[in-house]
């Protein structure tokens, strides 16, 4: 039976190729699953926290490369990442949802792959993809509770002082985890998430404690009480981003503080 499809996409100051290439990929792959019977209709919401960025502008360049229905919200403010996937998520959240970042290119199996996946497993609230860097490399998604000691590192540390600690940073991305199905993931990073619209619900989506950083973890977290969480290598996605300490001394205090606020949430584990 075909099932609806809400989708949340958060952008602010966004490069506008990367942009255009989630948004194509995205349309492609949900083609595809309504193609196959998979998914009986989808809803786009973009949330624009850029407030200089004028809605006609962004709207239709939104129209340009997104083939389905959408809607457009814009903050009187920038309310950050999780709180704006709340707007989106509280004004339309179907049987399954997407959360989704700016610079990810999916894959044209990955829609309809995540949703058979979800009927079968009716016990999981949230799906995780296989993930790669732009270079072909992949990109370690499902991780063990983090430590300070490994944010530091995989943060801030020069490549010869990670080299030191490969043991503890393989152990915390569970680099030797196979490439199989797996609900015994405890905590995934957000840039592709796809959740059953209840079990969002359920948690009320995104901590708003969190501006930007740590709201995936914090949410795989508070999921996991009583969801299970997949990881799909199925489902599979290329992610653009990057670290916050290469993004400038915004992105580092914003990544301090909400490690901060996770750690006195959840507890610290210093090492």
């Amino acid at each position: 039976m075909a099932i609806k499809l809400s989708i949340s996409l958060v952008v602010y100051q966004s490069d506008r190729k990367l942009l255009k290439e989630t948004l194509q990929s995205l349309s492609q792959a949900v083609l595809f699953a309504q193609k196959k019977n998979q998914l009986e209709g989808c809803f786009l919401t973009v949330v624009d926290n850029d407030i200089d960025i004028n809605n006609d502008e962004i709207e239709g360049f939104i129209r340009s490369y997104w083939l389905k229905e959408f809607q457009l919200l814009k903050p009187e403010k920038n309310l950050g990442y999780g709180v704006g996937h709340n707007l989106a998520i509280t004004s339309r959240c179907e049987s399954v949802h997407l959360v989704i970042n700016p610079d990810i290119f999916i894959d044209k199996l990955a829609i309809i792959n995540a949703i058979e996946l979800m009927k079968i497993h009716s016990d999981v609230g949230l799906l995780t993809p296989y993930s790669q860097k732009t270079n072909g490399e992949k990109e370690y998604l499902c991780k063990e509770y983090p430590s300070l000691l490994v944010l530091l590192l995989r943060g801030f540390a020069p490549t010869w002082v990670k080299t030191l600690f490969n043991a503890k940073l393989s152990s915390y991305e569970l680099r030797g985890m196979p490439e199989t199905l797996n609900k015994d993931i405890v905590f995934t990073s957000g840039c592709f998430m796809f959740c059953r619209g209840s079990a969002l619900k359920e948690i009320e989506g995104f901590n708003t404690d969190f501006f930007l950083y740590f709201e995936d973890f914090d949410l795989t977290l508070r999921l996991k009480k009583t969801w299970n969480i997949l990881y799909a290598p199925s489902v599979k996605v290329t992610h653009h981003g990057g670290h916050a300490a290469k993004k400038g001394h915004k992105h580092i205090r914003l990544f301090l503080h909400s490690a901060w606020v996770f750690f006195n949430l959840h507890g610290w584990k210093l090492y």
